[in-house]
């Protein structure tokens, strides 16, 4: 599923805000799936708000999203990235986590390249390589 949101910060009085979740990415692709050197796919977590004069803290970072990839081969170039948002600390509490690593899957035959995947396995979620469906 998608991310969730990150929680709100302040105890006694108004807070930053959470972060966003980081959603879905499902891609689908009938013959060979490239991400090129500058390419990205991400479902990242926002980051945390903050309350604007640091005095009731900032907001938690949101959780990753979920990218789901399905291709006969699969070229990553670039960034595959489901990280969680940064929390922002500050006020009473001065501690808000940032949110949790996403889920990354990807279905393929063929995997190559120099690109990065975020977060790093085994933070990717169970199966993280498989072969493509036939």
């Amino acid at each position: 599923g998608s991310g969730a949101g990150g929680g709100s910060g302040g105890l006694l009085c108004g807070g930053g805000g959470g972060g966003a979740g980081g959603g879905i990415i499902k891609l689908s692709v009938l013959g060979p799936l490239s991400i090129g050197q500058r390419g990205e796919v991400r479902a990242n977590g926002g980051n945390g708000g903050t309350d604007g004069d640091d005095t009731c803290g900032g907001g938690g970072g949101g959780s990753g999203g979920t990218i789901w990839l399905q291709a006969a081969s699969i070229t990553n170039g670039g960034l595959i990235s489901a990280q969680g948002g940064v929390g922002i600390g500050g006020g009473q509490s001065n501690i808000n986590p940032g949110g949790g690593y996403g889920r990354i899957r990807i279905d393929t035959n063929t995997q190559a390249g120099s690109g990065f995947i975020l977060p790093p396995f085994p933070y990717q979620g169970t199966p993280w390589y498989t072969a493509a469906p036939q």
